[in-house]
């Protein structure tokens, strides 16, 4: 017996649905292209997230924030897939087969330099029926997309390290998640999301099912170096160092785990530590960090350069 002292309480709970259009939250964006080494074209950025919009409106709306414009089949609430990004200034209504989306905010060129890593090049060689580095250059200029450098290139994306085997319009993000959208030379098999391509793949029996190589959780060093981006405390030697270490990291394919986990701690530690003020921000910092979206160009500290990807394999469904 428990001497009387059991009490039995009856709550009532309301569940009140929030207003379409209703903001409820945010998620963390960037849009990666470490597979042709011009690290972010859109750096890791809190985005906000609206009741009923579906991630290819988030992910059209971050484009256009950035001076962007994209080409894409089906619609933004069904059977989206993410063909190319290309330069904003585009006026052409169409491209390849796929209609354009509404007018860039302050349009941009893609400034890319595409440098394909080392690391890259013999798997490529070896499962790829097509590959040619001097693509982008002679053939699509301004359209980065599906078949640029290879037949297995295009976008693919994450949401909290996931690769969804549903496309954008498919998704709704909820507050604090964490969406990459990277491009893949390989159907994924270089970026850790082979198993979730969204189309057919010639001569599946001959990929690597676990990819090229092991590839590190990095989601938490992308919310990393979004804090230390909107800190205000990046022209800092402390942070501006630690920074530099991030994106190197970020941007290394095959980074393993500790070196991730390593580069997120000494953030964390910079961010408490700052040191002294440079009044200079990192050749590599965004351009600008008041919007809703930054432009990275890389500088020479880590041999990055800007630029985007498309794709016939990720961004569907």
């Amino acid at each position: 017996s428990d001497g009387g002292k059991t009490a039995e309480k009856t709550y009532k709970i309301t569940y009140k649905k929030a207003a379409k259009g209703e903001k409820i939250g945010t998620a963390v964006w960037c849009v990666e292209l470490f597979t042709i080494g011009n690290g972010y074209l859109i750096c890791p950025v809190e985005v906000p997230i609206y009741e009923g919009e579906t991630a290819a409106t988030e992910l059209l709306r971050l484009l256009s924030d950035n001076g962007y414009a994209a080409y894409y089949g089906g619609s933004e609430t069904k059977s989206f897939y993410l063909a190319y990004i290309s330069d904003g200034t585009s006026t052409a209504a169409t491209f390849s087969g796929y209609k354009k989306s509404g007018s860039a905010k302050n349009p941009k060129k893609l400034e890319i330099n595409p440098k394909i890593p080392d690391i890259l090049t013999p798997h490529l060689k070896k499962n790829m029926s097509y590959f040619n580095t001097e693509d982008y250059a002679k053939n699509w200029k301004g359209n980065l997309g599906e078949f640029v450098f290879t037949n297995g290139s295009g976008w693919m994306y994450s949401v909290n390290n996931v690769f969804p085997n549903v496309g954008f319009s498919d998704t709704y993000l909820s507050d604090g998640d964490i969406v990459r959208v990277s491009f893949t030379l390989g159907y994924g098999a270089d970026i850790g999301g082979f198993g979730a391509m969204g189309t057919s793949i010639p001569n599946v029996e001959k990929q690597p099912k676990s990819g090229y190589f092991s590839v590190a959780n990095k989601d938490s060093l992308t919310k990393a170096i979004e804090r230390t981006i909107y800190s205000g405390l990046i022209t800092r030697s402390n942070v501006k160092n630690a920074y530099a270490a991030a994106l190197s990291v970020a941007e290394t394919l095959d980074a393993s785990q500790s070196a991730v986990d390593n580069a997120v701690s000494a953030i964390n530690s910079a961010l408490q530590n700052p040191g002294s003020e440079t009044n200079s921000a990192p050749a590599d910092a965004p351009l600008s960090v008041g919007g809703s979206g930054a432009h990275v160009s890389s500088g020479a500290a880590l041999g990055g350069k800007n630029a985007s990807g498309g794709a016939a394999a990720a961004a569907s469904g």
